[in-house]
């Protein structure tokens, strides 16, 4: 049942939640009041305090709440049973008096903070706030909860006041009385004086609040918090000071200080801004308090690590920083649990070492000018941080894919000093780029460097497989020769089989520069004796005029085509609509959503591996930069995680992932039409993409032996005011296979028929010569 009544809860409200904690909102009120402050934007909030809220809410309501959130019904009548019928009694002049309890629930039972707060979201469902609130990450928030502790949000004091009335009013029909005394409002500087009024009370508002046990300032200053922080600290001393004196045992001495003196002196500090004064402080606490302990003076004059050595207490600023490393790693095993939802399968990381410094570009330098390939850059963590991102990618079902470059390295490489024959040098001596505008980075030499560069370079990749990683991404792959690629297979595979191996390979114009140039270049046909998936760079260039309007779509297509002649029986191809290197599919299409989210369903849909880049699901339109810092605000709403999430389902579907299942592209206009069929079974999926965006639901498009009917739209249909919905939903098919156009996309599951579809006519292929 709590589960149940979790997944009732809407993500404002986090008390008595699994996953959810004080901190997430405070962190979330800190932040609005900082970017607030920062960007001069009007503010205003409302802290609410009820009356006795437990004792107070009507048990009626808890029920009827329960009834409307779907909660089982032997539930709810076990409930009733348990809250109803119940008296309190007390004896007045030998009379006994019993008056019957029909409020509150009962304290002290487990289950009792979770009824009260499905009561109050009850209470919420019934305001009407979807244009009240601020602006967060491009959704509105009104609101925040833990259990009765609220703050509403607004731009300005006569939204609040409204918001605070309405709350007051559908409060009060539950027997919920807000406390006009403990209920408080702050604003910012930007407004003129305004009051808030709440019935005949004035709502008195402050410049510091104390929230779920931390003060909340507008200039989010932590000097108060602080100073109230070691305040409570020395209250609770002095609790168990006479305990800690006559204890002995200094395990036990130590383990009472850090359970429960440190933790009221560092509650909240997770979200802390620390200076040097604010550790300075902490630390100053905690050493006053240690030798009260021992009963040490100052004057005395011993040292503090003399002090700590008898105490071995934790030190309170280390704690501090611990807290806010453990927190991040909660805030991390949130995003990495979305991922998991949306069904990726791999992550795959850009290169993670040491970046070099002589000429370095930007101020970041770029990932792929690396200085020591077998450590972490220390701005990303330690090697222990890495073993243990991956080890919780692997406990959540994913695997781990690293960016690997192995043509170049940075100019401050060690390397360069012990092994100076193993790069490309100029006639001078000095080791050298062969490609100009790569200034950060000096070129290896594979050729007469086989017994050993490549052997380094093969242990590298023994290396990271030992610390879990299950596959490599490999930079420029047909720039390396691909001897050293087969013989790196050969010996990776025999001590880690399972190891998923991605080439980056280059498009056509690159491989004829270097072809002109005499340099080593392999096509994608070469790359597959090595590699079990390659870039789909072969046909970016038709792509992107396909999208842009520059190429015809068929073109494209028929390139695609061409690819199943050329490459291996199995090949798979990398595809993507952006990656890290090209600009994104928000951008491309800015003009044209629709068109971008066609084109995106598309490319999922086709044969081959789907790649997801961090920020599409937002719909960010910045290319990514590697020399900058480059924001990724996954905090945002993500417009298209569920769209990316059908589309990943679609790719795991049993009749794209059966070896026997064949792909067809029948038709190029007005839409792109893509059949996967298995002929054993007699199934299949048919994909409708409407990436022109020429044609709408009044066009139609047949297709050859679909039988009449309603089949099942694994995909998606548009609603109303053009905002996407993910229902599935039944497509309807009339006059012999006629099917109307989507306004982006469709996938249909069929069964028990067989279309035997055929490729649509394309001259390159299928034009007869003989009988012309």
């Amino acid at each position: 049942m709590n589960r149940q009544l979790d997944e009732q809860q809407p993500r404002e409200q986090a008390g008595f939640r699994s996953g959810f904690s004080t901190i997430d909102h405070l962190q979330v009120i800190n932040q609005i009041l900082e970017r607030t402050r920062e960007c001069k934007i009007p503010l205003c909030m409302a802290f609410v305090d009820y009356e006795k809220a437990f004792d107070s809410i009507e048990i009626n309501a808890v029920i009827n709440a329960l009834v409307r959130q779907n909660i089982p019904k032997q539930y709810i009548r076990t409930l009733l049973n348990i809250n109803t019928g119940c008296s309190a009694s007390f004896r007045l002049f030998n009379n006994n008096i019993a008056i019957p309890i029909n409020r509150g629930v009962r304290q002290g039972d487990t289950i009792s903070p979770k009824l009260f707060t499905a009561a109050l979201e009850d209470v919420f469902r019934t305001l009407s706030w979807e244009n009240r609130g601020i602006m967060v990450d491009g959704e509105l928030l009104t609101h925040l909860r833990f259990a009765d502790d609220i703050v509403l949000f607004a731009y300005d004091v006569k939204t609040v006041a409204e918001m605070l009335k309405e709350l007051n009013e559908a409060s009060t029909r539950v027997g919920l009385k807000i406390n006009r005394t403990k209920t408080q409002a702050m604003k910012n500087g930007q407004y003129a004086s305004e009051n808030i009024k709440l019935d005949d009370d004035t709502i008195l508002f402050v410049n510091k609040y104390t929230y779920l046990g931390q003060t909340i300032t507008q200039d989010h200053k932590v000097e108060d918090e602080i100073r109230r922080r070691r305040s409570a600290a020395w209250f609770s001393f002095k609790n168990i000071e006479e305990i800690l004196k006559k204890t002995k045992n200094t395990t036990l001495r130590a383990h009472l200080f850090n359970s429960t003196i440190l933790p009221v002196l560092n509650y909240g500090c997770e979200v802390w801004t620390m200076r040097e004064s604010d550790k300075q402080k902490l630390q100053t606490t905690q050493r006053a308090i240690e030798r009260r302990v021992l009963g040490i003076k100052l004057v005395q004059k011993i040292p503090n690590n003399i002090i700590r050595q008898r105490t071995k207490f934790k030190d309170a600023y280390i704690d501090a920083l611990q807290r806010k490393f453990r927190w991040a790693g909660h805030v991390a095993r949130r995003e990495a649990n979305r991922i998991t939802r949306m069904g990726i399968d791999f992550v795959w990381f850009l290169p993670i070492h040491p970046i070099g410094i002589t000429n370095r570009k930007g101020s970041l330098g770029s990932p792929y000018s690396i200085n020591d390939f077998r450590a972490i850059n220390p701005e990303y963590g330690t090697m222990g941080d890495f073993d243990h991102l991956v080890s919780e990618l692997h406990r959540l079902g994913m695997r781990v894919m690293i960016d690997i470059v192995f043509r170049h390295t940075s100019h401050d490489c060690s390397w360069i000093k012990e092994y100076p024959e193993w790069y490309w040098r100029d006639t001078t001596g000095k080791p050298i780029s062969r490609v100009p505008q790569w200034r950060d980075i000096v070129d290896l030499k594979f050729e007469g460097n086989e017994t050993t560069l490549w052997s380094e370079l093969i242990d590298i990749l023994k290396f990271w497989c030992e610390h879990g990683v299950d596959g490599f991404r490999l930079d420029v792959a047909s720039c390396v020769p691909i001897e050293f690629w087969r013989q790196a297979r050969r010996s990776v595979t025999e001590v880690y089989p399972r190891c998923i191996w991605l080439a980056e390979s280059c498009w056509f114009s690159a491989m004829k520069s270097q072809r002109d140039q005499d340099t080593i270049i392999h096509t994608d046909a070469e790359l597959y004796e090595a590699f079990d998936l390659c870039y789909d760079y072969d046909l970016y260039v038709a792509w992107r005029g396909a999208v842009q309007g520059a190429a015809s779509i068929k073109s494209y297509l028929e390139l695609l085509r061409l690819q199943t002649f050329i490459y291996p029986k199995n090949f798979i191809k990398l595809r993507f609509v952006e990656n890290h290197d090209q600009d994104r599919i928000a951008y491309i299409c800015r003009d044209n959503r629709w068109k971008g989210l066609a084109w995106t369903a598309f490319s999922a849909f086709n044969k081959g591996c789907f790649l997801v880049h961090d920020g599409q699901e937002m719909e960010q339109k910045t290319i990514s930069s590697l020399f900058e810092k480059d924001w990724v605000d996954n905090k945002g709403v993500r417009p298209l995680e569920e769209f990316i999430l059908r589309l990943i389902q679609i790719k795991k579907h049993p009749v794209i992932e059966t070896k026997e299942a064949r792909l067809t592209l029948t038709h190029h206009s007005p839409c792109i039409v893509a059949v996967w069929e298995v002929k054993s079974t007699r199934e299949g999926l048919i994909g409708i993409f409407n990436v022109a965006q020429e044609a709408d639901g009044a066009q139609f498009i047949q297709i050859p032996n679909l039988s009449n009917g309603n089949y099942k739209n694994l995909f998606i249909d548009m609603g109303v005011n053009e905002l996407l919905r993910y229902e599935l939903r039944a497509v309807s098919v009339n006059s012999n296979g006629r099917l109307a156009v989507p306004k982006v996309a469709i996938v249909l599951h069929y069964t028990d028929i067989l279309l035997l579809p055929k490729p649509f006519y394309s001259v390159t292929f299928d034009f007869n010569y003989r009988h012309a």
